[in-house]
């Protein structure tokens, strides 16, 4: 049995206060991103899972819908309405894939595109990417490096897979 004195006790605690506050401010960023990207959809008429679709397959390129609705957690029923209603207003279309001609996949229309890179450029120039502007470089890449490390822990421990980073820094500028 392992003796444990008060001085072994408190770096632990320190730690779990640590954690709280990493979550804390995870969280807090979570909530103000979401914020924003509602006030984005809303503004171009677009429902957030309407808004969150187009997001995904601008960011991510043609997909399958059953990749789609693994990704926003959601059943293909849900998910079914949606794109239902993406392409009637023009903005994705249903194609065969090249190397299944049984598999079909989402892809953004031309009037989606447009749509989609409307809907990045506003999120650009937001809250979060002029505070991102302000760190330095290397600030940058230290805090990519740990948030891709915990959400390849997290999807790895899980077994579930969110909207992966689609944008990794790989290297420190120079």
């Amino acid at each position: 049995m392992q003796n444990t004195t008060m001085s072994t006790l408190r770096p632990r605690a320190k730690v779990g206060l640590e954690e709280d506050a990493i979550v804390s401010a995870v969280l807090g960023i979570a909530k103000l991103l979401s914020a924003e990207f509602r006030q984005i959809a809303s503004d171009i008429d677009l429902s957030d899972c309407l808004a969150g679709t187009l997001w995904y397959v601008h960011r991510f390129g043609p997909t399958k819908a059953s990749e789609l609705a693994r990704t926003m957690s959601c059943d293909m029923g849900n998910l079914s309405g949606s794109l239902d209603r993406l392409e009637s207003a023009g903005l994705v279309e249903r194609v065969k894939s090249g190397a299944d001609r049984r598999v079909r996949l989402l892809q953004l229309t031309a009037k989606g595109r447009k749509v989609a890179e409307h809907m990045e450029a506003r999120f650009k120039k937001t809250a979060i990417h002029e505070e991102l502007s302000r760190m330095s470089a290397r600030d940058r890449y230290t805090l990519s490096d740990i948030l891709n490390k915990v959400y390849a822990g997290l999807s790895s421990s899980s077994g579930r897979r969110a909207a992966a980073p689609t944008s990794q820094i790989r290297r420190l500028p120079a």
